[in-house]
């Protein structure tokens, strides 16, 4: 499901591009990152719920557990680099993760192969989205978002990968087979900054256009 053809090599973590690359990639990546804002708001390889528990203040008996360099603000401080030299608002980033944060972990078979790899290694597999079709049946909205949003994807692939280790002490994984999964709405704002907007939506498609419209909606 998951084709990465385009890429723009791993995004830099560390140091913030200058404005006017921040505000040209703002434009030129308006649809990939809508799709992935949309994933997040899905709860897809339980990205939302991680980075709520991990990239966000937390209380402090977590923070006693963690490390240096991967205290919260470590992590959130890098997921906000990486999002700003990819033309992103923060603000809606959050907002996509708040929304996600407590929904079903799924798309385990729509994941790219370093990423399933590294959840197959820690026992996690053939979770997939669910469409009203039935059981085993691959949501096709949540398919076609996947492959909008695969340069960034692909962009973010090191700070993901990051993300998912141990997994299992922060996301409750589903037990197999899966019930069938109706995504419900996503709770996000529907404001007018770039990360919302539908530019570029005619080249994701239809059903991309749906996705994004039930996971914003009100």
């Amino acid at each position: 499901m998951y084709h990465n053809n385009n890429t723009i090599g791993s995004v830099n973590t560390e140091t913030r591009i200058r404005p006017a690359a921040h505000n040209a990639k703002t434009l030129l990546l308006s649809g990939p990152r809508g799709a992935f804002l949309a994933l997040l708001r899905l709860n897809i390889w339980g990205m939302a719920t991680l980075l709520s528990k991990r990239a966000f203040l937390v209380n402090e008996e977590t923070t006693k557990t963690q490390v240096m360099g991967q205290y919260w603000w470590d992590v959130q401080a890098k997921w906000r680099v990486a999002w700003w030299n990819l033309g992103g608002s923060w603000d809606s980033f959050t907002s996509a993760v708040n929304a996600g944060k407590s929904k079903r972990f799924l798309g385990i078979k729509l994941a790219p192969k370093k990423i399933r790899a590294k959840l197959e290694a820690q026992g996690i597999s053939g979770i997939v989205g669910i469409s009203s079709q039935g059981i085993g049946v691959v949501d096709p909205a949540t398919g076609s978002l996947v492959t909008a949003a695969a340069i960034l994807i692909g962009a973010l692939t090191p700070i993901i990968l990051t993300l998912l280790n141990n997994i299992k002490k922060d996301v409750v994984i589903p037990a197999e087979p899966a019930k069938a999964i109706f995504f419900e709405d996503g709770g996000g704002n529907n404001n007018n900054n770039s990360d919302q907007s539908m530019a570029g939506a005619g080249l994701i498609g239809a059903a991309i256009l749906a996705a994004l419209y039930f996971g914003t909606k009100k």
